[in-house]
């Protein structure tokens, strides 16, 4: 139990730095392999984010709410940006 509180606990103080710092990340759910969201962070729940979608042009594109258990994989300022 301790390994899944601290790796909990490393993907919500992740998500606050991209919150604070208004990175534009990518969030892959669930393992899916292809259902990749790209925006900014705007909120962040106990247990949900909401994040403004961009388009791959650069325009805003609606909000999502995610929830923050099924994040599988969250970057920033990747090789993509």
């Amino acid at each position: 139990m301790k390994k899944i509180a601290l790796h909990n606990e490393l993907l919500l103080n992740f998500i606050k730095y991209i919150f604070k710092n208004k990175k534009l990340c990518t969030i892959e759910i669930c393992n899916s392999g292809n259902n990749i969201t790209v925006g900014f962070v705007k909120q962040i729940e106990a247990k949900y984010l909401d994040i403004e979608i961009i388009s791959p042009y650069g325009k805003t594109d609606g909000t999502q709410t995610i929830n923050i258990d099924d994040i599988s994989h969250i970057s920033c300022e990747s090789k993509y940006f």
